[in-house]
């Protein structure tokens, strides 16, 4: 299950937001067993990260540090040019 359904989006628009914005898509595991996923969780690839042609099969706990690592980045970066305005 793609959540951005990338192969959908018109990629002369997407360019408008950046180099890579048309290509960043999440693809969900679907096979994944109840009990590997609720017994070995944070080892278990739940999916594969599409951004910029390449491809990352990421576990539950790599998706978590990626998610706080850009919220971070979002943060400095708005507080950095909130000083200069």
């Amino acid at each position: 299950m793609s959540l951005n359904q990338t192969y959908a989006m018109d990629q002369r628009n997407a360019s408008r937001h950046g180099k890579v914005f048309g290509s960043i898509d999440f693809e969900v595991k679907e096979n994944i067993s109840k009990d590997v996923f609720t017994t070995n969780r944070s080892k278990t690839v739940t999916g594969t990260l599409h951004l910029g042609g390449r491809e990352f099969d990421l576990t539950l706990s790599e998706i978590r540090r990626i998610a706080e690592t850009c919220k971070a980045a979002e943060s400095v970066i708005s507080k950095k040019y909130k000083m200069f305005l």
